[in-house]
Order: structure tokens, then C-alpha cells, then sequence
């Protein structure tokens, strides 16, 4: 169900666009949460398997489109079942070897293929498991309150 070393993951493949439905970012992006959750922790559906942090989730898409809103929930979710976890853009090579941190959310557009592959060496060479996500939204209107809303965020 979850993209790892470096396979894309669209957010349609999780039931958070489909075609003809309103996007409903809170409740859909819970589910996520505990789908995600439950697959770091070995539990998701089929045999059990175990993680192996550290794990970086790449966040991809476009300004405006739900990625700094889900990496916030990502992140306090899985602190909250346990998993050591920090939204970072600079140290996230630090958090997870000296920090002692389990994954690290890296919430950026992520968007060229070549941003991706930089990502991608950087987490062989220091051993990091990485999983992509993309946030795809095309509803102008949501697009639009999302920019009015992070334009009154404070920085």
C-alpha cells in the first residue's frame, strides 16, 4: 500500500482524490494516518512485518495543495503512537543518526525529478529508508483557501 525507496505514492492510491468527490482533507487524511502508523509498526494488512527506521517521508506536490497539512498531522500522529517523529526541511540527517529520531518528514514541493533523485542518494548513502507522497488537488477552490490560509499563518 506504501511507496518505499523511492517509488511514488499518489494520494489517489489512497482514497485521498477520487474522481467526482469533494476532497475531505481532515477525515481522509486521518485514515491515512492510521493506515501509515499501522504499517511502520508492522501491522498492517497480511503478515506481520517490522520497520526499520530510519525513515524520511518525502512530501511532494505542487504550493497549496495539502502537503504542510498532512505532514503536521503525520507527524503528530505517529509521536503519538510512539514513533519518534519531526517535521524537517535542514536537519534531518542530524535528527534521525544524533537526535535519535525514527522518522523524519521532509515538507517541501519535492516536485523536479532530479530533487527526487538527490533525495533518493542522500537516503542510501546515509541508510535511510524513503517513502514519497504526493498531494494531488485540482479544486480551485480549495487551492485558493489554502493559499488565504497560509498567508495568515504565522512564520
Amino acid at each position: 500500500m506504501f511507496a518505499a525507496l523511492g517509488e511514488q505514492l499518489p494520494l489517489g492510491l489512497l482514497g485521498l482524490q477520487s474522481a467526482g468527490r469533494k476532497y475531505k482533507p481532515l477525515m481522509e487524511a486521518l485514515d491515512v494516518l492510521r493506515a501509515f502508523g499501522d504499517f511502520l509498526r508492522g501491522r498492517s494488512a497480511g503478515a506481520p512485518h517490522f520497520a526499520n527506521p530510519p525513515t524520511v517521508i518525502v512530501m511532494v506536490g505542487l504550493p497549496a495543495r495539502g502537503k504542510t497539512y498532512m505532514s503536521k498531522k503525520l507527524t503528530r500522529y505517529l509521536n503519538w503512537i510512539g514513533m519518534p517523529t519531526k517535521a524537517a526541511l535542514r536537519d534531518v540527517k542530524s535528527y534521525l543518526k544524533d537526535e535519535g529520531g525514527q522518522v523524519a518528514v521532509f515538507d517541501a514541493t519535492n516536485t523536479t525529478r532530479e530533487r527526487r533523485d538527490m533525495i533518493l542518494r542522500f537516503g542510501v548513502e546515509n541508510d535511510f529508508k524513503i517513502f514519497f507522497i504526493e498531494s494531488v488537488c485540482d479544486d480551485p477552490g480549495v487551492i485558493a483557501t489554502n493559499i488565504m490560509v497560509s498567508r495568515r499563518a504565522p512564520f
